[in-house]
């Protein structure tokens, strides 16, 4: 009996066992059924907001509508108002710098006027002329002076002495064959370089004017005048190019010291574009 009741009790639970699938697929279709519900009702919920939505319909009174084209009104002006205020901080700061960069450029030209080397013909070693013998060359002498502080470098140029009459003027011809080259490779603050140069003549062939009796007694009396004149370039320490022309009439004679010699003396002036340049350059 005991092996009877265990094995109707096995039995029991196997047939219990077996009923088991059927239950969990009942319950998985419940639950498939209870979320279909619940998703169906989200949607409807979901529908019913969007009509809702598409029915709100807002309005603004007059008042209302006047304010609000007063306070866009308002902010557009502001907004020009900053923009014009921005526009004239922009301008005025480039003003200021330019202003700035301009007294900036003329302290740096001054101290470079004050500091650079300057190249200056010497007319009283000129006259101080002498004759040699008859039959010599007559020789004038010239002397340059670099009267700056700094050195100046890379002299070049030239030197023309013309033989005239008290009352002719300077021709200012520049010929090789009658002009006295001049190259310096430095001149420092205070140093001189001297040289002589011969007359030629104005006749074919530019023959060497020479010393005779007539001649002596012709630049004594102030009848002939030996006019010296020329061009010289140069460098001064800041890599900036100058050049100086020169004119000097030799005569005891002040009559023969014309109005178109003098004219011709002239130097380089500071040249504000030219220093502009050099500062891109550098």
């Amino acid at each position: 009996m005991n092996y009877t009741q265990r094995f109707v009790g096995i039995a029991n639970k196997i047939r219990e066992l077996v009923g088991i699938p059927e239950q969990l697929t009942g319950i998985r279709e419940s639950i498939e059924q209870q979320g279909e519900a619940t998703r169906a009702a989200y949607e409807r919920k979901q529908q019913q907001e969007q009509e809702q939505w598409r029915r709100v319909e807002v309005r603004f009174t007059d008042e209302e509508v006047r304010q609000r084209k007063t306070d866009q009104q308002s902010q557009t002006r502001i907004q020009q108002s900053i923009k014009r205020a921005t526009w004239a901080t922009f301008g005025a700061a480039f003003l200021y710098a330019g202003l700035t960069f301009m007294l900036w450029l003329s302290a740096r030209d001054q101290l470079e006027t004050e500091q650079r080397g300057w190249l200056v013909f010497d007319p009283n070693y000129s006259d101080t002329i002498v004759f040699g013998p008859n039959n010599s060359d007559v020789l004038v002498p010239f002397r340059l002076v670099n009267i700056g502080k700094t050195p100046t470098r890379t002299i070049e140029g030239f030197v023309i002495v013309e033989e005239l009459t008290n009352s002719e003027q300077p021709t200012f011809s520049y010929r090789a064959d009658r002009a006295t080259p001049i190259r310096v490779g430095i001149l420092y603050p205070g140093s001189e370089y001297d040289q002589t140069t011969k007359v030629p003549e104005f006749s074919e062939g530019h023959k060497v004017v020479t010393v005779t009796e007539a001649k002596r007694k012709k630049f004594g009396d102030g009848s002939v005048v030996f006019n010296v004149w020329g061009r010289l370039t140069y460098f001064d320490v800041f890599q900036h190019s100058h050049w100086v022309q020169f004119c000097h009439a030799v005569t005891p004679n002040p009559s023969g010291k014309t109005k178109g010699c003098a004219d011709y003396n002239l130097v380089d002036t500071p040249n504000r574009w030219v220093s502009l340049k050099a500062i891109f350059r550098r």
